[in-house]
């Protein structure tokens, strides 16, 4: 079934990418629609295309925070992160406290080993916004790493129960 609903999936995102590209055929500087374009293209692993809709509306948008967020979500997801971080700071620049922005940084700090830089966006998000899964999740992460395993499996726990499906599997994996 799971298989079935992520084949699904990656059949809307492909015509979804068609339909944005017939869009931007009509209204090439539609920074709205190359933006969605660009957050459909990570979805299906083509990171520099992605960051080059995101570098494009970026040039016309230089102070879109959403921008620099999903280009930070996109150069994690490649194994960019030292650029990432740099594009999620200047997010967070843009539109201080930005919640998305704070997890993927975190992401970030957390793949480069810098666990308690990790923590401290983490905990910046959870401050406002307690059931953050993704907030949790990372911060469950980095807290194991950190050698506080009874915490983050409890983090890693909640994360799950708030649906964030990927928690059970690292629960597996770290806390048993």
């Amino acid at each position: 079934l799971l298989l079935l609903h992520r084949a699904a999936h990656r059949a809307e995102v492909r015509g979804a990418l068609e339909d944005y590209g017939k869009a931007l055929e009509l209204q090439p500087n539609n920074t709205s629609v190359m933006l969605q374009r660009g957050r459909a293209l990570e979805q299906t692993g083509d990171y520099m295309g992605a960051i080059d809709d995101l570098n494009k509306v970026l040039e016309i948008e230089p102070k879109n925070s959403e921008a620099y967020m999903y280009r930070c979500r996109t150069r994690v997801s490649s194994g960019e992160f030292v650029g990432a971080i740099q594009d999620c700071s200047e997010s967070l620049n843009l539109q201080p406290g930005y919640s998305e922005a704070l997890i993927q940084r975190a992401r970030a700090k957390h793949f480069m080993s810098d666990h308690r830089g990790a923590l401290k966006d983490c905990n910046e998000v959870l401050a406002r916004t307690p059931e953050a899964a993704g907030a949790l999740f990372i911060r469950g992460l980095s807290l194991i790493q950190l050698g506080k395993k009874n915490e983050g499996c409890l983090d890693l726990s909640k994360a799950g129960e708030l649906g964030e499906t990927k928690a059970f599997d690292k629960i597996m994996q770290l806390c048993n």
